[in-house]
């Protein structure tokens, strides 16, 4: 997601950010640090989940988070859609655009009696990788596992149940 802050005292900055929980304030342990008067050290927290939905939470700063022109409840997770106003302390302006960020997807299989059949893949959903093929009877020595955003997961459950099931039939 791509942040823009309209500074009274910095001008305009911007965040290309990857990150699905986001933490802004004025204090170094932060993701996005603002050193502007009137922002927290801990001023509020942006969190996307994994339907794209955003929620804005406000953590007890003195200035407060305004949606609409209106203060938010305090570390309350707050629903926010784009076409919003949204302002964060002193900073009247704060354009919040959604990404698409790159989201790590883990899949992990195994056999219960075959500990030495464990495949982990750890792969950026939109990236191809091949990984090798060991301990299993196949004429080809690879496999080739291609992973899409736009893949659905009733498609991805099928192929897991798939893999245990040829796994299951090898093995017993």
């Amino acid at each position: 997601m791509k942040l823009t802050f309209h500074t009274p005292d910095q001008g305009v900055l911007e965040f290309d950010v990857s990150k699905s929980s986001i933490l802004i304030g004025r204090g170094s342990s932060c993701d996005i640090v603002l050193k502007t008067d009137g922002i927290s050290r801990q001023h509020c927290r942006i969190d996307t989940n994994a339907k794209g939905e955003m929620f804005i939470t406000d953590l007890a700063s003195t200035n407060g988070v305004h949606i609409d022109d209106e203060r938010i409840p305090v570390n309350t997770p707050t629903p926010y859609a784009t076409y919003l106003s949204l302002s964060i302390g002193p900073i009247a302006k704060v354009i919040l655009v959604p990404g698409a960020a790159p989201r790590e997807e883990k899949i992990v299989l195994s056999s219960s009696n075959t500990p030495e059949l464990n495949i982990t893949l750890d792969l950026p959903r939109d990236k191809t990788r091949t990984i090798s093929r060991r301990g299993l009877n196949s004429k080809s020595p690879e496999v080739e596992v291609i992973t899409s955003r736009e893949l659905p997961k009733p498609i991805i459950f099928a192929g897991v149940a798939i893999v245990l099931a040829v796994t299951y039939f090898f093995f017993f």
